[in-house]
């Protein structure tokens, strides 16, 4: 279980998400993901979470880069 200082990682590669504990595959992936993906987080108890969208403290597995923010054409 993740605690204070801890680093969560998620990749995914448009149909599996996996997740990382500190750099560590956490080996609990989740299959079969089809459509849009939207990421929603949820904190407790006061906690402070800080999304990093880049310049990772730990390296994203081979074969991923970090995420594309999608961008209005408008």
């Amino acid at each position: 279980m993740p605690g204070e200082g801890d680093v969560i990682g998620v990749a995914y590669d448009h149909v599996e998400l996996n997740f990382f504990l500190n750099g560590k595959n956490m080996e609990i992936p989740v299959r079969n993901v089809r459509g849009a993906l939207y990421p929603a987080l949820y904190v407790d108890d006061g906690a402070i979470l800080d999304i990093i969208l880049d310049n990772f403290r730990y390296p994203p597995p081979s074969g991923y880069e970090k995420i594309m923010v999608e961008q209005s054409l408008l």
